[in-house]
Protein backbone atom coordinates (compact mmCIF):
# COMPACT_ATOMS: atom_id res chain seq x y z
CA UNK A 1 0.00 0.00 0.00
CA UNK A 2 1.36 3.73 -0.94
CA UNK A 3 1.79 6.01 1.73
CA UNK A 4 -0.55 8.25 -0.50
CA UNK A 5 -3.28 5.36 -0.21
CA UNK A 6 -2.93 4.61 3.16
CA UNK A 7 -2.96 8.12 4.17
CA UNK A 8 -6.61 8.27 2.76
CA UNK A 9 -7.57 4.78 4.65
CA UNK A 10 -6.13 6.18 7.69
CA UNK A 11 -8.04 9.71 7.30
CA UNK A 12 -11.27 7.24 6.28
CA UNK A 13 -11.43 5.33 9.51
CA UNK A 14 -10.40 8.14 11.88
CA UNK A 15 -13.37 9.75 10.20
CA UNK A 16 -15.74 7.10 10.79
CA UNK A 17 -14.49 6.43 14.28
CA UNK A 18 -15.14 10.11 15.24
CA UNK A 19 -18.55 9.85 13.73
CA UNK A 20 -19.67 6.64 15.31
CA UNK A 21 -18.28 8.69 18.47
CA UNK A 22 -20.64 11.90 17.77
CA UNK A 23 -23.55 9.83 17.16
CA UNK A 24 -23.37 8.00 20.62
CA UNK A 25 -25.26 9.54 23.42
CA UNK A 26 -23.56 12.00 25.52
CA UNK A 27 -23.84 10.24 28.89
CA UNK A 28 -22.22 6.50 27.56
CA UNK A 29 -19.10 8.59 26.52
CA UNK A 30 -16.20 7.80 28.23
CA UNK A 31 -14.49 11.30 28.91
CA UNK A 32 -11.14 11.53 26.76
CA UNK A 33 -8.32 12.47 28.51
CA UNK A 34 -5.51 13.28 26.28
CA UNK A 35 -3.20 13.43 29.22
CA UNK A 36 -3.76 10.69 30.77
CA UNK A 37 -2.90 8.20 27.52
CA UNK A 38 0.11 10.71 26.60
CA UNK A 39 1.21 9.83 30.40
CA UNK A 40 0.43 5.85 29.86
CA UNK A 41 2.10 5.79 26.47
CA UNK A 42 5.38 7.63 27.80
CA UNK A 43 5.28 5.39 30.56
CA UNK A 44 5.20 2.05 28.29
CA UNK A 45 7.53 3.90 26.32
CA UNK A 46 10.22 3.98 29.41
CA UNK A 47 9.22 0.57 30.32
CA UNK A 48 10.07 -0.50 26.84
CA UNK A 49 13.50 1.48 26.53
CA UNK A 50 14.10 -0.04 29.96
CA UNK A 51 13.82 -3.78 28.80
CA UNK A 52 15.92 -2.97 25.40
CA UNK A 53 18.80 -1.24 27.32
CA UNK A 54 18.50 -4.74 29.80
CA UNK A 55 19.10 -6.47 26.80
CA UNK A 56 21.96 -4.59 25.32
CA UNK A 57 23.83 -4.87 28.48
CA UNK A 58 22.84 -8.76 28.52
CA UNK A 59 24.00 -8.90 24.65
CA UNK A 60 27.23 -7.28 25.60
CA UNK A 61 27.91 -9.11 28.85
CA UNK A 62 27.28 -12.42 26.69
CA UNK A 63 30.07 -11.13 24.23
CA UNK A 64 32.11 -10.58 26.76
CA UNK A 65 31.99 -14.01 28.14
CA UNK A 66 32.33 -14.92 24.51
CA UNK A 67 35.65 -13.25 23.92
CA UNK A 68 36.74 -14.75 27.10
CA UNK A 69 35.75 -18.43 26.25
CA UNK A 70 37.11 -17.91 22.99
CA UNK A 71 40.43 -16.73 23.96
CA UNK A 72 40.48 -19.48 26.73
CA UNK A 73 40.27 -21.88 23.49
CA UNK A 74 43.04 -20.39 21.79
CA UNK A 75 44.86 -20.65 24.43
CA UNK A 76 44.01 -24.59 25.20
CA UNK A 77 45.08 -25.39 21.59
CA UNK A 78 48.02 -23.82 21.92
CA UNK A 79 48.89 -25.69 24.88
CA UNK A 80 47.61 -28.56 23.09
CA UNK A 81 49.29 -28.53 20.05
CA UNK A 82 52.65 -27.88 22.30
CA UNK A 83 52.32 -31.07 24.20
CA UNK A 84 51.27 -32.67 21.15
CA UNK A 85 54.68 -32.36 19.40
CA UNK A 86 56.22 -32.81 23.23
CA UNK A 87 54.50 -36.16 23.17
CA UNK A 88 55.60 -36.71 19.43
CA UNK A 89 59.33 -36.12 20.31
CA UNK A 90 59.03 -38.51 23.31
CA UNK A 91 57.76 -41.69 21.52
CA UNK A 92 60.49 -40.77 19.02
CA UNK A 93 63.19 -40.96 21.70
CA UNK A 94 61.08 -44.32 23.24
CA UNK A 95 60.76 -46.20 19.88
CA UNK A 96 64.61 -45.34 19.28
CA UNK A 97 65.33 -46.26 22.97
CA UNK A 98 63.53 -49.77 22.37
CA UNK A 99 65.33 -50.52 19.29
CA UNK A 100 68.78 -50.02 20.74
CA UNK A 101 67.14 -52.88 23.15
CA UNK A 102 65.82 -54.91 21.48
CA UNK A 103 69.71 -54.60 19.26
CA UNK A 104 71.29 -55.31 22.83
CA UNK A 105 68.72 -57.95 23.31
CA UNK A 106 69.63 -60.30 20.07
CA UNK A 107 73.45 -59.43 20.89
CA UNK A 108 73.27 -60.69 24.49
CA UNK A 109 70.82 -63.78 23.21
CA UNK A 110 73.78 -64.73 20.99
CA UNK A 111 76.32 -64.18 23.12
CA UNK A 112 75.07 -66.29 26.02
CA UNK A 113 74.61 -69.16 22.82
CA UNK A 114 78.25 -68.84 21.95
CA UNK A 115 79.15 -69.23 25.55
CA UNK A 116 76.97 -71.90 26.23
CA UNK A 117 78.85 -73.43 23.11
CA UNK A 118 82.32 -72.54 24.34
CA UNK A 119 81.31 -74.20 27.89
CA UNK A 120 79.66 -77.09 26.56
CA UNK A 121 83.30 -77.80 24.33
CA UNK A 122 85.34 -76.69 27.54
CA UNK A 123 83.47 -79.68 29.09
CA UNK A 124 84.49 -82.02 26.45
CA UNK A 125 87.62 -80.89 25.88
CA UNK A 126 88.33 -81.02 29.68
CA UNK A 127 87.10 -84.31 29.83
CA UNK A 128 89.04 -85.60 27.05
CA UNK A 129 91.97 -84.15 28.62
CA UNK A 130 91.02 -85.76 32.43
CA UNK A 131 90.31 -89.49 30.45
CA UNK A 132 93.73 -88.80 28.33
CA UNK A 133 95.58 -87.69 31.49
CA UNK A 134 94.62 -90.69 33.26
CA UNK A 135 95.12 -93.08 30.87
CA UNK A 136 98.79 -92.12 30.65
CA UNK A 137 99.38 -92.45 34.41
CA UNK A 138 97.89 -95.82 34.70
CA UNK A 139 100.57 -96.45 31.42
CA UNK A 140 103.20 -94.48 33.58
CA UNK A 141 102.21 -96.46 37.09
CA UNK A 142 102.15 -100.04 35.08
CA UNK A 143 105.76 -99.47 33.78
Amino acid sequence: MSNLNYFHWHRSVWENFNKSVETRPKKNRIPFKMSEYGANLQSNIMELVKYVENFKNQRQKLDESIRCGESEQAKMVEELDLLQERLNLKMEKLNAMKSRRDDLNRKLDETETHLKQLLDTSDVVLNYIKRETSSINKKIDLS
